[in-house]
């Protein structure tokens, strides 16, 4: 919860920071990198806060009969998994539009666009393979 905390600070912080818009556009591309990466890791964490809760009620007996099993559990993680990647792999395909259309392109940042929605659309194809195991 600490580290939580840490995160939130850091993102109001890049939010403040990105909001007094008086930078280069590199600095300010590199600050909303910097973003998404705080508000991902403040959704992992929440995750893994609301899972170790669920965990000691279940230890403590206080769920009951409504006790999720570790399938469950493990089906909850992935489809979030793969509701994160999903977006990635949007965001991706959203750059190499948006690269792919200007006059002037970057042939690097298409070439890193498209590595990174490579890259998420393996994740997504072996997040849904442990998904079809599970179900």
């Amino acid at each position: 919860q600490k580290e939580l905390g840490k995160e939130l600070k850091v993102k109001e912080g890049l939010e403040r920071y990105l909001n007094i818009g008086q930078t280069n556009r590199k600095l300010q591309e590199e600050s909303r990198s910097m973003l998404d990466d705080s508000k991902a890791k403040i959704a992992l964490l929440r995750m893994q806060i609301e899972r170790i809760q669920r965990q000691e009620q279940v230890d403590a007996g206080m769920y009951g009969k409504n006790v999720p099993t570790k399938v469950e559990v493990l089906v909850e993680d992935l489809l979030h998994r793969l509701r994160k990647e999903a977006a990635i792999a949007e965001g991706a395909r959203n750059m190499i539009r948006i690269l792919s259309s200007q006059k002037k392109s970057d042939g690097k940042s298409v070439a890193q666009a498209f590595d990174n929605q490579m890259q998420s659309e393996e994740k997504l194809d072996l997040i849904r393979l442990a998904l079809s195991k599970y179900r």
